[in-house]
């Protein structure tokens, strides 16, 4: 059973038939394949390989929507804060550093 007030992030790729959803619980976040039977906060809507490079990444979250490969649409409060909800691949640091070294002198 989900909780009313959770929170579901919808994920829409344009380059795929399927969509699904991240249901943000103050405890817990599930993934469904199928709609959770509450209204969606927040819809992600890119292509596939976009939200890959950013979550491994290889490109910033910000730069994607500033380029709209990644657009953002709900209520206004939760879409200013989903950036700072995401999660990226545990080896995101690594690769933003390999991307963007640190000059030497």
């Amino acid at each position: 059973v989900i909780d009313p007030n959770a929170d579901p992030i919808e994920f829409e790729f344009s380059d795929h038939d399927h969509r699904f959803w991240l249901v943000v619980e103050p405890d817990d976040v599930s993934v469904c394949v199928t709609p959770p039977g509450i209204e969606t906060d927040v819809l992600v809507s890119s292509t596939l390989p976009t939200m890959y490079r950013v979550w491994l990444g290889r490109e910033e979250l910000y730069d994607a929507m500033r380029d709209d490969r990644v657009r953002l649409s709900g209520t206004p409060s939760m879409v200013r804060a989903l950036p700072r909800w995401l999660e990226f691949s545990p080896v995101a640091g690594y690769v933003r550093e390999a991307r963007d070294p640190i000059p030497t002198q």
